[in-house]
């Protein structure tokens, strides 16, 4: 690997872990927000794994030296996030500066009833298992009977994606779904007082239901917005505290989970008598902690990287030419149309065809990320003009969501929730399923606000203090 390519990537993570570390200083809050999640898958991709690629030698991309293009790559990669950190830094500033002290939507509204959601939040618990319920009722009708879940929960294989392929997108989602209703309705109620251990449990217990369909499959694209969802509901009262030694324990173990679950739920990756449990620790004393760890930044988590470095150079050549707003704009608009339609071809399917001569059903099927997306449409400029307003927005976040109810906390999760893999992999696609969850959860999310306390009479309150620590309700 050409030596211009390690030394951007050293920039790049530099300048991607100083911008992380100025912009959360250790807030959890802040460490859940899109642009810390996004930036550490980012900086996973152009930071650390081309310094894995350069020691191992592991410059091949589908049986191709990709060698030659790591240096635009890596260009890429340094544009991208030197754009979002300054981007996010440039309006932390402006916005200190020019913030006015106007009381807030949440400081405005009439001082909401415990009882009332206390009732919502049993009530969105409720909903949560009825949309996990409707994703094994479509499942199962999809399928043709309980035969189509042992198959799926024996991993990733020929089968389940070709029945993936006829399923619309927002069943797979529909776990993500039901952990931002959850988490919804736990931040709202959590902001007037603590939850009861009881309720906390059930969460819990929710949230982990809904994990469990995206992990039987080890697909990250469902998995990490469930966790993200969960862990947010979970946080709001230590919302601008700093991490604690425990969470951040928690954190890497869950971490290097995610690390190795695609590797034992793809296909071939185990016996068909092993259960997941068997098949964790085979992998884990197989390759050890850091073997783990390091097949993960050089596979197909991180090659996002080696797609660039194997497309960038024949960018604008007439087998794959400048996509001129098409892969961003124009796939976004197909993304949600059904296949029964006869959309026309995405400008994803139409570079891979030109690239590798099919398309993402067809054969090979890497994603581009953020960046490469916005790269073979606009260049460079593209990249950083683009990069530049998503870290300016991201900024925007915090603030919004700290003062946001209803519908807007719905809308403002679910972009928390999906922000890290829309970064990381088919933005527009990510995109597109992203609005899916938000609608289904907005209008499951006023289903839940309908409710009135009846005849279940008052429920208790357990705690006093509010969720910033300002205000306190007292006890019943």
């Amino acid at each position: 690997m050409p030596v211009e390519s390690v030394w951007l990537a050293c920039a790049s993570l530099t300048i991607g872990l100083v911008g992380l570390v100025v912009a959360t200083r250790g807030r959890t809050g802040d460490l859940l927000a899109p642009f810390s999640t996004s930036l550490i898958l980012l900086i996973s991709i152009f930071g650390i794994r081309p310094l894995f690629m350069a020691a191992d030698g592991a410059i091949w991309f589908y049986g191709a030296d990709v060698s030659q293009g790591t240096p635009l790559a890596s260009l890429v990669g340094l544009a991208g996030i030197t754009a979002l950190v300054g981007g996010h830094w440039v309006a932390t500033v402006t916005t200190s500066r020019g913030r006015r002290q106007f009381p807030t939507e949440v400081e405005l509204a009439p001082a909401p009833d415990p009882t009332i959601l206390a009732l919502r939040f049993r009530r969105g618990l409720v909903a949560a298992i009825a949309i996990l319920g409707a994703w094994l009722a479509i499942t199962l009708y999809m399928g043709g009977g309980t035969a189509i879940l042992g198959q799926l929960f024996a991993g990733r294989s020929a089968a389940n994606s070709q029945f993936l392929v006829g399923v619309p997108a927002l069943v797979p989602a529909l776990p993500v779904v039901a952990a931002v209703v959850a988490a919804v309705q736990r931040v709202t109620l959590e902001r007037v007082r603590a939850l009861s251990r009881s309720q906390r449990l059930c969460y819990w217990l929710v949230v982990g239901l809904a994990v469990v369909p995206p992990l039987a499959l080890g697909n990250r694209r469902f998995l990490i917005p469930s966790i993200i969802a969960g862990l947010i509901g979970a946080s709001t009262r230590r919302w601008s505290r700093k991490v604690s030694l425990s969470l951040i324990g928690t954190s890497a173990v869950v971490f290097f989970s995610l690390t190795v679950i695609p590797f034992i739920r793809s296909a071939g990756s185990r016996t068909d008598d092993a259960g997941f449990t068997s098949a964790f620790s085979d992998r884990v004393g197989s390759e050890g902690i850091w073997g783990s760890i390091e097949k993960f930044f050089v596979s197909y988590d991180t090659e996002m990287y080696s797609y660039i470095a194997y497309a960038g150079p024949q960018i604008g050549s007439t087998s794959v030419p400048w996509g001129l707003g098409r892969g961003t704009f124009g796939d976004l608009l197909i993304a949600p149309m059904p296949a029964a339609f006869g959309p026309p071809r995405s400008w994803s399917n139409t570079l891979l065809t030109g690239l590798f001569g099919g398309t993402c059903q067809e054969g090979i099927c890497p994603v581009p990320s953020v960046f490469g997306t916005l790269f073979f449409d606009f260049g460079l400029v593209g990249v950083v003009v683009a990069s530049y307003l998503l870290g300016s927005w991201s900024q925007r976040w915090t603030s919004r969501y700290e003062r946001a109810s209803g519908s807007r906390l719905v809308a403002l999760v679910v972009v928390a929730a999906v922000a890290p893999v829309a970064a990381r992999g088919n933005f527009p696609a990510q995109v597109s399923i992203a609005l899916q969850v938000a609608v289904a959860a907005l209008a499951v999310d006023w289903w839940v606000r309908q409710a009135r306390p009846g005849r279940a009479g008052p429920l208790p309150v357990a705690h006093r203090r509010s969720w910033r620590g300002r205000s306190s309700v007292p006890r019943r």
